[in-house]
């Protein structure tokens, strides 16, 4: 039989880890490796969830003894064994009694993995988080579980409690990993309840220009789905966006730059931005958001050797295709007259995604200049 403990050159975390399980974990997954077959592991599995069942019910089970239990109900869980029906209730007391961090790890990972949006017991998690997320002694350790655990399992009941706590850590200074994981879980609770942040407008203008690049890139996400929705309220915003394009297009976020692009789906998001908030502004579509969708796009048509220019190729385009009825008659077809040379270009192509975009390309071009030969424009993509 398959020995973890003979067979397996074990690590110092490894060691360590084993320690923290107990040995009735190690014994579990010897025996689990050990089988000769599919039916055998299911045997030794159900016997084991028959024992947890049993087991956690004990009065005097203190917090370790339930986290190495929770440990091996989620072994199991992963295999196909569903434990939630009893084990659940266990991991929700066990993230308000749990004393150290790994604790509190296998406590708050089981409610991830048991529970989910609407669950029953989620209503029941609203105080831990706001005891872990508004508490200043909390550690960080604890503060980034329960973001993490939080947006697997919130729900639009839970938005109202949380919403203040939430905002309270993607301002906080501590760690920009935690505030980078508040602002996903903010986007998380607009899609819950689209007008949860109406009242807090200027709760996020800080986090455009936090000196971590991972927190920018978040609150991008996030104000792209808040735009998307309603952009009206974001138009002060549009010189802040256009200033985060042309530093990521002038090589001042090196951290993020891939096969040789600055910072390409920073680019992408915020075109998009720019884009929408453009639309809803038929002023700011001429005058701003024209000369940048137009450069952005006839430099990745340039560089499109590199392969992340394609989604900047593919935004841009979307972009241009959304502002054209909102360009006077004669911007628009100077516009087009520009921008035939690089469509032609794509349409030559023999790459079929690449030509699938000069043909959006020639799209543009009409609604941008109908007086277009439509019979000379099939005779260009057929070729």
């Amino acid at each position: 039989m398959f020995n973890l403990d003979d067979s397996v050159p074990l690590t110092e975390n490894t060691t360590r880890l084993n320690s923290a399980l107990g040995p009735n974990h190690v014994h579990l997954t010897n025996q689990v490796l050990g089988a000769r077959s599919d039916a055998k592991e299911r045997d030794i599995l159900a016997a084991e969830v028959a024992s947890l069942r049993l087991e956690m019910t004990h009065p005097d089970v203190d917090s370790k003894i339930m986290a190495t239990l929770l440990a091996r109900a989620l072994f199991c869980h992963t295999l196909g064994h569903d434990v939630s029906g009893f084990a659940a209730i266990k991991a929700v007391m066990l993230t308000q009694d749990a004393k150290t961090e790994f604790e509190k790890q296998v406590a708050y990972l089981c409610v991830s993995m048991f529970l989910h949006q609407g669950h029953e017991l989620s209503l029941l998690m609203v105080n831990t988080f706001q005891k872990a997320l508004g508490d200043r002694t909390t550690s960080q350790f604890e503060v980034s579980a329960a973001l993490n655990t939080l947006g697997g399992i919130a729900s639009a009941d839970m938005v109202p409690a949380l919403l203040p706590f939430v905002l309270h850590c993607a301002r906080g200074e501590e760690s920009p990993t935690i505030r980078m994981r508040a602002i996903f879980i903010l986007k998380r609770f607009v899609q819950l309840v689209p007008n949860c942040l109406d009242t807090h407008p200027k709760s996020l203008k800080r986090a455009l220009a936090d000196s971590d690049v991972g927190v920018m890139s978040a609150v991008l996400a996030l104000y792209s789905e808040l735009i998307e929705r309603d952009p009206k309220p974001y138009l002060s915003l549009f010189s802040a966006f256009v200033h985060i394009f042309g530093q990521v297009v002038a090589g001042k976020i090196p951290n993020l730059d891939f096969q040789g692009v600055p910072a390409p789906w920073v680019q992408t998001r915020t075109l998009h931005i720019i884009s929408a908030l453009a639309d809803a502004d038929p002023q700011l579509a001429q005058s701003s958001a024209l000369p940048l969708l137009r450069t952005a796009f006839i430099l990745a048509v340039t560089l499109l050797d590199r392969n992340p220019y394609h989604a900047v190729l593919c935004e841009s385009l979307r972009g241009l295709r959304r502002i054209a009825p909102h360009l006077e008659a004669d911007c628009a077809k100077e516009l087009a007259v520009e921008l035939r040379p690089h469509v032609d270009k794509l349409v030559a192509y023999r790459n079929e995604n690449r030509r699938a975009m000069g043909t959006e390309g020639k799209a543009l071009l009409m609604e941008l200049d109908p007086a277009q030969d439509v019979n000379q424009l099939a005779d260009q993509v057929a070729g």
